[in-house]
């Protein structure tokens, strides 16, 4: 792998090495952005199965406590 790698390298003239590292580094931070959106997606689909987590949850309680929600399904609606 490494000697492919050289391979590629040596045909490469400068500007495009720099290209093709800044492209690497676009997609790995893109990559990133991409989980984390993912991620943001299971509390809510956490709190859209069972309307409890919202009580039992310090931080979630603590939210909803705060903007003063009339109940656990109209927080769900305002937090998706």
């Amino acid at each position: 792998m490494p000697n492919v790698l050289n391979k590629l390298f040596a045909l490469l003239r400068k500007e495009q090495k720099r290209e093709l590292f800044f492209i690497v580094a676009l997609a790995s931070f893109i990559s990133v952005i991409e989980m984390l959106g993912i991620s943001l997606i299971m509390p809510f689909v956490q709190m859209a199965v069972d309307f409890g987590v919202v009580q039992n949850n310090p931080y979630y309680h603590r939210i909803f406590e705060y903007f003063h929600f009339d109940s656990p399904a109209s927080f769900v609606i305002a937090f998706g």
